[in-house]
């Protein structure tokens, strides 16, 4: 008879990511996030397969391949169990990613309103700048930011001002901007944070 002796499950070492110029929709990284806001890390030791799991998805998802796509900021527990049953995991800590969510069921509101929902919400009405920067995460994407992310497609207010009586705004699903009164015009609410949004 021979004794198979295993080594020890091992998922290896704590990982820091500054995951500044990210932006990304809260809970829906895209499928190849940028080098500093993702890495492929996989168990040794142990008996295969491996199963993997984050303890908060809302700052890192893992896959199958033992893939780590950033959601947003905080820190997470990702853990690799065999199939004894043994557990190995490390800990991610992220800062950095500037993470958006669109206010449903609100419908269009002016200008000031969007600013008191985002206000609400502990975030802000994301600059011109940003809505493109967030599109561009996704332009790989089958439909780009606006399917993938399933917002509503039409205009959405920026924090941008052109000239003292306008506002820029974005269409959505498309990208192109316009300029809108904001006592008068009525859009589409997307809020940003700098932290992590609330539950």
């Amino acid at each position: 008879m021979i004794d198979v002796q295993l080594s020890r499950l091992d998922f290896g070492a704590d990982v820091t990511l500054n995951a500044a110029g990210y932006h990304v929709g809260e809970l829906s990284p895209p499928t190849i996030p940028p080098p500093n806001a993702t890495y492929n890390r996989v168990a040794t030791g142990g008996g295969g397969p491996y199963t993997y799991a984050s303890s908060d998805i809302y700052v890192a998802q893992i896959d199958h391949y033992g893939t780590v796509r950033v959601c947003g900021n905080g820190t997470a527990q990702l853990t690799a169990t065999d199939s004894e049953g043994a557990v190995a995991s490390h800990q991610l800590t992220v800062t950095g990613v500037t993470i958006y969510r669109q206010a449903r069921g609100w419908l269009t509101h002016t200008f000031a309103n969007a600013v008191s929902i985002c206000t609400q919400l502990s975030g802000q009405v994301p600059s011109i700048q940003d809505l493109r920067a967030l599109r561009e995460t996704y332009r790989e994407e089958p439909g780009g930011a606006y399917a993938f992310l399933g917002y509503d497609g039409g205009h959405t207010w920026s924090g941008t001002n052109n000239g003292p009586e306008w506002i820029m705004v974005m269409v959505f699903s498309t990208g192109a901007e316009d300029i809108l009164n904001p006592a008068t015009g009525l859009c589409h609410v997307i809020a940003q944070f700098a932290g992590r949004p609330p539950g």
